[in-house]
């Protein structure tokens, strides 16, 4: 049970790093100036910036994952080749991460105590299982959603489906169709259609 939990809970992250990934496509879009501005901005000056906020999501995941392995890991965002090149490496470790993960099912911590220092701090779990629960998860997920709250404050035109990284394609029956990626879909619903034989989830 418990395997399958940290399993699944991997599989949600990677939900969270397409995002990640999704989004530095977007300002890559920007003009040099203006991606460097939108990297450098923060929803308020006593939080970290959207450049930090991506790079701490991935090693939430990084470190995360590692941890729960028995693997010891020291990553460091690569600035050689500039701010957005290091942290679209910063996404591929994590996905890569995941994806091994995932795929070889290495548990080799998962009933051990999980313990690490960071700065002043001592953190420690019971298991693998609290410390994905307690730490991992909600800290990945705040600071995937900051991100997001940092592109949609400088006008960014993202929404809930990039969010949720839905795949969006253009339908005849439905107008725009959202696949989600564990195959929920979303539709328009149009005057005179159904949707009703579909696995489908409508989104407010």
């Amino acid at each position: 049970m418990h395997k399958y939990f940290l399993t699944k809970a991997a599989e949600l992250m990677q939900i969270q790093i397409m995002m990640l990934d999704n989004f530095l496509s977007v300002i890559k879009l920007e003009k040099d100036k203006n991606a460097m501005k939108l990297l450098e901005d923060a929803i308020f000056g006593d939080m970290h910036d959207l450049k930090k906020q991506i790079q701490v999501a991935c090693d939430h995941v990084i470190y995360g994952v590692s941890r729960v392995q028995g693997l010891q890991v020291n990553t460091k965002l690569d600035l050689s080749r500039g701010i957005i090149l290091g942290l679209e490496g910063k996404v591929e470790e994590a996905k890569k991460m995941l994806s091994n993960f995932i795929q070889n099912g290495n548990y080799a911590e998962l009933d051990s105590e999980i313990h690490f220092r960071k700065e002043s701090r001592e953190y420690r779990f019971k298991n693998a299982v609290t410390y994905f629960e307690d730490w991992v998860i909600p800290n990945t997920y705040f600071h995937a959603t900051i991100a997001y709250a940092i592109l949609r404050k400088n006008g960014i035109n993202i929404g809930k489906a990039n969010f949720l990284s839905a795949k969006i394609t253009k339908n005849s029956k439905y107008g725009n169709l959202e696949e989600l990626p564990f195959g929920g879909k979303i539709y328009n619903v149009i005057e005179g259609t159904s949707c009703q034989n579909s696995k489908s989830i409508l989104m407010d």
